[in-house]
């Protein structure tokens, strides 16, 4: 569903657009009609190959301003769409470390120590995780650092030049496309 908010944007964009392209049919309507009665004296040929020219250059004139219209509306639109897929993001990241975080976070340091099959390891962590963090490599049978980091949460492992990147922005950043595609069907179809 539609926020609102997104809704009357999006209805004041189209509104505008749709005033554009109206005031623009409009102003070359009326400028038609001044043209055709300039040239009513003037030969029939003359007259015919003048209205047409005209009617090209109208039409080109309209097709391009209409689409300018419509490109500058399909930007904005664009521009609103990331914002609240970026919004959206923003929260889930904030969300992920609400529900059943440590299992979460147990998970993704196995999962690390499985993928690198090293003894010796960093693990690089927000500081409110040390502690959770150092209780679960414990149990692990490897040697380790714990290192902070500015993160949302989850952990990155390294283990020499190797490393295991399981921080949630990572995480959500590989799948961005993949949610942004997700988003956009449900908030914008």
């Amino acid at each position: 569903m539609i926020p609102l908010r997104v809704r009357r944007i999006i209805k004041v964009i189209e509104d505008d657009t749709n005033k554009k392209i109206a005031e623009i049919l409009k102003n070359t309507r009326m400028e038609e009609e001044k043209i055709k009665k300039e040239y009513e004296e003037i030969g029939k040929r003359e007259k015919i190959k003048i209205l047409n020219e005209f009617k090209n250059k109208a039409s080109s004139l309209r097709k391009k301003e209409i689409s300018n219209a419509k490109i500058k509306a399909l930007n904005e639109i664009k521009k609103l769409k990331s914002e609240i897929i970026d919004n959206v993001i923003k929260n889930a990241l904030k969300r992920m470390r609400e529900k059943n975080y440590e299992e979460i976070l147990k998970k993704l340091i196995k999962r690390g120590l499985k993928e690198l099959g090293e003894k010796e390891i960093e693990v690089f962590v927000n500081k409110v995780d040390f502690k959770i963090v150092e209780e679960i490599l414990k149990k692990e049978n490897v040697k380790f650092k714990i290192k902070e980091i500015e993160t949302f949460g989850g952990c990155l492992i390294k283990s020499g030049k190797r490393n295991a990147n399981y921080l949630f922005e990572n995480l959500l950043e590989n799948k961005r496309n993949e949610i942004e595609m997700k988003l956009s069907k449900i908030l914008f179809d």
